[in-house]
């Protein structure tokens, strides 16, 4: 069975660059793919990739205690011989749900059940 014939993954295109490659596999891991971005950062030190993806991929991307990320980052070591170092970030594309990014905000402070301003 080729995997054109498979209506589930899309077909993996050739790769003129080590962004192209990279995003044609995550493009095979996200379930969201019209959210994938994969930007390869300006960067002296590092060969480094930007991943912007939707908040519900970030686990199939990352991998069970970082399986995925972790072979991903192997695989473009391996292709460059660690030089540059390669290094991989993944940015969230989603905006946050909650006010703050989901923080708590600090209760005041009370003395004998009333609020006082802190300095």
């Amino acid at each position: 069975m080729e995997i054109a014939d498979n209506p589930t993954r899309l077909p993996i295109k050739k790769a003129a660059t080590y962004e192209d490659l990279l995003e044609s596999i995550l493009l095979q891991i996200v379930d969201v793919t019209e959210e994938l971005d994969v930007v390869e950062v300006e960067d002296e030190e590092y060969l480094r990739f930007q991943i912007t993806a939707h908040k519900t991929d970030h686990g199939k991307i990352i991998g069970k205690q970082g399986t995925t990320i972790g072979a991903l980052h192997k695989l473009f070591s391996t292709i460059t011989r660690g030089r540059p170092p390669v290094k991989i970030d993944i940015k969230d594309c989603s905006p946050p749900t909650k006010p703050n990014g989901g923080l708590r905000e600090r209760p005041s402070k009370r003395t004998n059940g009333t609020a006082t301003e802190s300095d």
